[in-house]
Parts: C-alpha cells; sequence; structure tokens
C-alpha cells in the first residue's frame, strides 16, 4: 500500500465498549500478562484494537499471535481494511476467541498489513502460583 500508515494504537484487553453516537472506544481491563493453572493454557476471548493513521486505499490486515521463542503460530486471524484518505484514522478490532496457550512463555501479538509488519506488543503468559 502506498503510502503506509503508521500504527497509533495497538490495546489488548478483555472487552471493549463503543459508544454508539460518538464511535469512542473504551477499554476494560487491559493486560499484558495472563497467568494459567496449568499448560495447555486456555484463555478467555479477548480483543485486539489497533488505530492507523497516513494510510491510503485498501490492503489486507493481518493479525496473528504467536510464540515468540519458536516463531509457532496460535492464532491467525485476516480481514479487509479502507483507508479513505491519509488524515482518516481508521480502527481495527479483532475479537480473538479463546487461545490455547501451549507452555509458558512470552507471545507476540502483530499486526501485518498486506504482508509488512505494523506493530506488536508481548503477551506474556506465566504458571498461576497455587494458594498453599
Amino acid at each position: 500500500m502506498v503510502p503506509p500508515p503508521v500504527a497509533v494504537a495497538l490495546t489488548i484487553c478483555e472487552k471493549l465498549i463503543v459508544e454508539e453516537g460518538t464511535k469512542h472506544p473504551s477499554f476494560i481491563s487491559v493486560f499484558t500478562k495472563l497467568r494459567g493453572r496449568k499448560f495447555p493454557a486456555r484463555s478467555q476471548p479477548f480483543h485486539v484494537f489497533a488505530a492507523f493513521l497516513d494510510g491510503q486505499g485498501d490492503g489486507t490486515i493481518r493479525l496473528e499471535i504467536g510464540r515468540l521463542d519458536i516463531g509457532t503460530k496460535i492464532y491467525v486471524k485476516e480481514r479487509l481494511v479502507h483507508f479513505p484518505d491519509r488524515l482518516t484514522e481508521v480502527r481495527v478490532l479483532f475479537r480473538v476467541p479463546p487461545c490455547e496457550f501451549p507452555v509458558p512463555g512470552v507471545y507476540q501479538v502483530t499486526l501485518f498489513l498486506d504482508n509488512e509488519w505494523m506493530a506488536h506488543r508481548y503477551l506474556h503468559l506465566r504458571l498461576l502460583e497455587s494458594e498453599s
């Protein structure tokens, strides 16, 4: 895509509420860490929100969630996106279903546009300490 957009936000949260009149998002329980009682661990559904500026035209945005240590993908989702002009902020929301995280460690949540890296966040998975 020419010109390429700039990612101005990438947020991972449990819930996202979009106000009907203004279309402003409200993030509920933003996180970068998850804990599991055992592994593989299954997450609750969550949201990944991104905002972009300076793009123009159409493209395909891809969300990937993968293990940082070996690069294995545990979730991939694509969708089409339209940038009407360079001054319009374009917001993209992915609702991620429950994912299975095979081992504790660092995972990467990455956005690509037309196979070009746009942004990423790290997601830390840890074993939940038992209460004894």
